[in-house]
């Protein structure tokens, strides 16, 4: 999410190595999370290896610039949002294994 808002909100071309150094993440990361927005078609690459926010569709451009927004004035919620429910899910598979007494 990190990277496709970085390419959102300031649309101009991105080489990896800016991204990279901008999200300070792992370059294979970075790789991984540009290559899936390529796929999805939020971002295009050009012959040099440079990225930049080219969604196909308006409406997809609108509702991106709009989560962008709200990223910047809730981002603990949103963040707190993405994580609860890997710890909710995770949860729950552990719970699936508790042992209970039989009376």
């Amino acid at each position: 999410m990190e990277i496709l808002l970085l390419l959102a909100d300031n649309e101009r071309p991105w080489k990896s190595s800016e991204i990279l150094q901008k999200v300070q993440s792992s370059q294979a990361s970075v790789e991984q999370r540009l290559a899936a927005l390529k796929t999805s078609k939020f971002v295009v690459e050009d012959s040099a290896g440079v990225f930049r926010f080219a969604p196909e569709d308006q409406k997809i451009r609108e509702s991106i610039h709009a989560l962008a927004e709200t990223y910047r004035e809730r981002r603990v919620r949103i963040i707190e949002a993405i994580y609860s429910r890997k710890t909710d899910s995770v949860q729950t598979f552990a719970d699936a294994f508790r042992f209970k007494r039989k009376d």
